[in-house]
């Protein structure tokens, strides 16, 4: 006959029996149903922790102490049109992180008061790059924008060295690298 286990011994005991019963669920071994809304919404919420406005939206959003990129902030009043990372176009945070990503509520909200507080958005030079990247993988064409048009504020250089800092191919880097380059 052993001792009776200690009150760590039994919470580690639960916490492993707990993990091993949530593995199960979420893998569907014991609720199909269940291991795929469990699936689903781990997803969503990791897609909005990093999910941010991009693309041409975030190039019409004023930055403090920079030069506008486009002139169009009147689309910015209505939230359904605004370009997404993740959804209007491919999310490239697997390539850069949150680089180039800051916290726009305040900017956004002098267009559209309800902005969900923590909206983020991309700089230029990360919107820029969303762009390049998404035509680049889709074959579709950036979308109604020159680099010669946001030449004064946008950092080219900049959006050229993520580019070459990044895992693409050889074919993919030098399709975005043309765009800039037709300035």
């Amino acid at each position: 006959m052993g001792r009776p286990p200690t009150i760590k011994e039994l919470k580690e005991a639960h916490a492993a029996e707990s993990e091993q019963i949530s593995r199960r669920i979420a893998d569907g071994d014991n609720f199909p149903e269940a291991g795929r809304l469990w699936k689903a919404l781990a997803q969503r919420e990791r897609s909005d922790l990093t999910q941010y406005v991009t693309g041409i939206t975030a190039l019409n959003i004023p930055i403090p102490s920079r030069v506008f990129a486009d002139w169009h902030s009147y689309g910015l009043a209505n939230v359904h049109a605004w370009s997404r990372s993740g959804t209007t176009l491919i999310d490239t945070s697997h390539l850069l992180g949150m680089t180039g990503v800051y916290d726009a509520t305040e900017a956004l909200r002098r267009y559209a008061p309800d902005t969900t507080t923590g909206t983020l958005a991309a700089t230029h030079e990360r919107a820029v790059f969303d762009l390049l990247y998404h035509s680049a993988m889709t074959g579709k064409p950036v979308p109604n924008i020159q680099a010669r048009d946001i030449d004064d504020a946008v950092d080219f250089s900049l959006v050229a060295q993520w580019i070459e800092s990044v895992d693409l191919s050889p074919e993919k880097r030098k399709r975005m690298l043309v765009w800039l380059r037709e300035q």
